[in-house]
This record gives C-alpha cells, structure tokens and sequence, in this order.
C-alpha cells in the first residue's frame, strides 16, 4: 500500500488526479519532436506520466517538496535521462541553467502551486525570450483574467503581461474533483503560445507600471502615474493627456497598447523605481 505524504496548504498543493485530463492537457499542447519540456510542481507525477508516455521529450521536473520524491523516483527508474527532478524553488529557478538553449526552444507545462501561479506567470513573462508555449493550471479566477479583455473586471496586470508577449486562450476547465484536495473553485488550462517577435516595450518596466497602476483599479490613473513619478500630480495628467487618455480614466479602460506607450513615456521613472525597490 503507497503512503501518500499529506498535501501542504502553504504549498498550495492540489494535487491533480485525473490521468485521463493529465493526458488531454499534454494532446491539447502538440509537443514538437524532442522537445525541453519544464515542469513545476509535479506532485504525485500524474502530469509528468502523461508528458513522458505520449510524447518524446525530455522533461525537468522542478518539486519543492522534498516528501514527494518517493513518488516521483520511480518516474525516473522508468523514462531514464529524459526526467530530471529537481528539488527546489521554482520562484528562483532560471531557465539559463538549462545550457545553451535557443530561443523560444522551452514548453511549460504544469499545474502551477494556487499560492504561486500569478507570480511565477510573472516571471514566466519576464523571461519570454527562452520559452515556445506555456500550458499552464490556474484557478479559473486566475484564468479569466489572463484572457480578459479592456474595460471588464477581470482585465489587469496579468491580462495586459501576457498579451503584450504572447497570444493565449483558455482550453478547458476542471472542476474541483479532478484534484486531490479538491479546490473549492473549479480550475481552468490556459495555453499561452510566445510571440516570436520582441516585445513592444520592456516587459519589466510594463510590470513595475502595472502593478503599480492596478494596486488601487477604481481609483483614477493620475493617483497611479502620480506614485511612479514622484507624486508629481500635474506631470501625470500632462502624460495622460500626451498619450490621449481622458482625464477620469482608470487602468482598467485603457488598451493593452496604451500601456505600452505609457511605459516607453515613463522608461526612465520606471528604471528608478526598479532601483529603489531592489
């Protein structure tokens, strides 16, 4: 009889279950011929089974639990050199340690930690340039608002990142069953297909003024640009106005593409905060 070692609330641990969805999720995400394959959160192995049986390719496991590694060892013992498990934290792992890679040559495909997911898409975005497609579990909460568009509720920081660097659309959902725990929210795959070309602005700076901007969404812009630049009110409306926003607007009514003029407008401000906070 295995012992499962309990799932870990502060690590935001649902485990999935379904190996007939694990299988789905690696179809929906046409794998290319070998491909580098990365992992978060493996859990229990369902998702990892799926990647390594219905594909060719090699496939980095990154757990931060310790405890699972008996469940996941025999993983190893059965595919050989294409999985590697690695235990650490994948907030701080660096898609640079995997050698010499070109670009957009990394596929992601996990059901990311709830506690997590929003910053390691975060991050994800940050570094672009290395990954093809992520296929990525969220809570569906968190899935809407990747997909949102301008001037509903659920556009906002994660809406405007990941639509400036990539083209992405929800494949399906999961309900809480599929899981172990089961969640108390149904959950949804969102796949996430990485622009070739660069990015229209600095993806770095577009986070710092988005985060930033949507820590206070009800309130109007000129508070938000006014925190970025010094608290310079009358600056801030001059910049609203250069980029032709109307004077009440708030974050959530302007375009994705506004945001890209605001962040070349304001590189330099945005640079100084970076330093600041670092």
């Amino acid at each position: 009889m295995t012992i499962y070692p309990r799932p870990l609330k502060h690590y935001g641990q649902h485990f999935l279950q379904d190996a007939n969805l694990a299988e789905k999720i690696v179809r929906l995400a046409y794998l290319p011929d070998a491909a580098r394959v990365v992992e978060i959160g493996p859990g229990r192995g369902i998702l990892s089974h799926a990647i390594l049986r219905h594909s060719n390719a090699n496939l980095l496991a990154i757990e931060k639990d310790r405890a699972l590694e008996p469940l996941l060892k025999p993983l190893v013992d059965e595919y050989g050199a294409r999985l590697t498990l690695s235990f650490a934290d994948a907030l701080a792992w660096q898609p640079q340690t995997l050698g010499d890679t070109p670009p957009h040559a990394i596929d992601v495909i996990a059901n990311l930690p709830y506690n997590v997911g929003s910053q390691l898409l975060v991050n994800f975005c940050q570094q672009h340039i290395y990954y093809r497609q992520l296929v990525l579990m969220f809570q569906k909460e968190v899935a809407l608002r990747i997909v949102a568009t301008p001037g509903t509720s659920a556009f906002g920081r994660l809406s405007i990142l990941v639509q400036t660097i990539a083209q992405a659309e929800m494949l399906f959902t999961l309900p809480p069953g599929a899981f172990f725990p089961p969640p108390k929210v149904s959950s949804a795959v969102v796949k996430i297909k990485i622009n070739v070309a660069p990015p229209p602005c600095n993806i770095v700076h577009l986070g710092r003024l988005t985060n930033i901007l949507f820590q206070q969404r009800r309130k109007q812009l000129h508070h938000g640009l006014a925190k970025i630049i010094g608290g310079d009110v009358a600056r801030a409306k001059r910049v609203m106005a250069e980029v032709g926003i109307a004077e009440r607007s708030r974050a959530e009514d302007l375009s994705v593409a506004v945001f890209w003029q605001l962040t070349k407008l304001l590189a330099d401000d945005l640079e100084n905060l970076g330093a600041k906070t670092s």
